[in-house]
């Protein structure tokens, strides 16, 4: 088992798809012997989505410094964000970060043609005009500076693969493009571990677009388990692990206050 790694993607009753309390995913974590914690609630941009306006910035940090106080002794905790980013909406994501304080910020899509890329947009749209759009929006993104990492970067095979199976070779010019853009801003990327969870059954991103990451001179990588109920934080952390050791990586990194810190692996 791996010692005192981070969990830097989770999300409470803070987050609209979410109930738990962050003391409770926190215990969690704990009980799982995790060394940190970042919390990353949504903060959706789009205003024809209801769960826009459902961020609450006070009620969260004053949670989380709670926990940060009370538990200081057994974890290090942390306030991230996940952004929901479009390509007309940056500048709302900028606002948001001017206004706000994290020590670290997810940015992630999970929306094209401004509805979420569930199984319903699968029956509108053929998969391949969704899956190119879906990675437009990802270059986009991959060329703004405002977050830290970018979010399950191949989140769109969750619901399409059901349709068609989305192939991340097929689409290697433009995840190239996109992992080169990372790299260059000083960002990195996250390895979500909920895939495994879901039908997919396949972590995200893939191993090749984690291998392309690799070679490209990507070093900066977070684990993530997108935990949404205590009982899947740190949800298959050992085998994202033993994936990232695979592919050439010799540890994962959290946030404090913006700034990447190393944990290198060690069991």
């Amino acid at each position: 088992m791996y010692n005192k790694l981070a969990d830097c993607h989770i999300h409470t009753e803070f987050s609209w798809d979410a109930k738990h309390p962050v003391e409770e995913m926190l215990l969690s974590g704990i009980d799982k012997g995790l060394g940190y914690m970042c919390f990353t609630d949504h903060k959706d941009l789009d205003p024809n989505f209801e769960g826009t306006s459902y961020y609450d910035d006070s009620a969260y940090t004053d949670s989380v410094n709670a926990v940060q106080k009370k538990y200081s002794d057994k974890i290090e905790v942390f306030k991230g964000i996940e952004l929901d980013c479009q390509i007309e909406l940056m500048k709302d994501a900028r606002d948001f970060l001017d206004t706000y304080s994290f020590d670290y910020v997810l940015a992630s899509v999970h929306v094209v043609r401004h509805e979420f890329t569930d199984a319903e947009l699968f029956y509108k749209y053929p998969p391949e005009l969704i899956y190119r759009e879906y990675l437009d929006e990802v270059l986009a993104l991959s060329q703004t500076e405002f977050f830290d990492i970018l979010g399950h970067a191949d989140y769109v095979k969750r619901f399409g693969d059901s349709f068609l199976k989305f192939d991340p070779q097929a689409y290697g010019e433009m995840y190239e493009k996109i992992l080169k853009n990372i790299i260059a801003g000083g960002k990195g990327i996250e390895l979500n571990c909920s895939g495994w969870r879901h039908d997919p059954e396949e972590c995200y991103p893939s191993e090749f677009i984690l291998t392309m990451y690799k070679k490209l001179g990507g070093e900066l990588i977070t684990l993530g388990s997108d935990a949404h109920n205590p009982h899947v934080v740190a949800y298959s952390f050992e085998r994202g692990a033993e994936l990232l050791r695979k592919v050439g990586f010799d540890g994962v990194y959290y946030f404090r206050e913006r700034k990447p810190v190393k944990i290198k692996f060690e069991r």
